[in-house]
């Protein structure tokens, strides 16, 4: 931004603007319509007065410097507000999204526990029935050994029985029957 290099005014022009008096004396409505111009125009060198002066505009460049910094400065701490609340909107979310999948997860890991549990109890269960079924059949198996150990017995006695006999008869039957 480029300033212009200031330019001196008699302050006195500005109160006292240059009025020529013709003697003539003009109507209401030209005398306001040349006091409104007369006062347009000091506004404007009083404006000039304030915007060329170097100690005024330097004023006015620190006073907006001042302003634009302390803008900037709110901004930032705006900004800065706003990316903590989101950050931290978006932590939370991200803790909601997490405790959902884990309550997810341990529901499924429940549900697999409870099945497994199932599976393991009708296992024990049926572990239970096999082993009372291979406690039967061991019983069974002793008395069918037991039979078969008296049965062995019986047909020794029934053999030495029967030679026994073949012993005692086969002398004297062989004598009755030469005769």
């Amino acid at each position: 931004m480029q300033t212009q290099p200031p330019q001196l005014v008699n302050l006195s022009q500005l109160h006292h603007p240059n009025v020529v008096s013709t003697g003539l004396r003009l109507s209401f409505g030209d005398q306001q319509h040349l006091h409104q111009q007369t006062h347009h125009q000091q506004q404007q060198q009083h404006q000039n007065i304030i915007s060329q002066s170097p100690f005024s505009s330097s004023l006015l460049s620190e006073d907006l410097a001042t302003q634009i910094k302390r803008q900037r400065d709110e901004l930032d701490q705006f900004l800065l507000a706003q990316g903590e609340q989101l950050r931290r909107a978006l932590a939370e979310k991200s803790q909601r999204h997490y405790r959902a999948l884990l309550g997810a997860a341990e529901e499924s890991i429940a549900r697999r526990l409870r099945e497994k549990d199932a599976e393991v109890e009708k296992a024990t269960r049926r572990n239970a029935e096999l082993e009372a079924r291979a406690a039967q059949l061991t019983v069974e198996a002793q008395v069918w050994q037991a039979k078969a150990r008296a049965q062995e017995a019986t047909a020794a006695s029934l053999q030495a029985q029967l030679q026994q006999a073949i012993m005692n008869s086969g002398g004297g039957g062989g004598g009755t029957g030469a005769g």
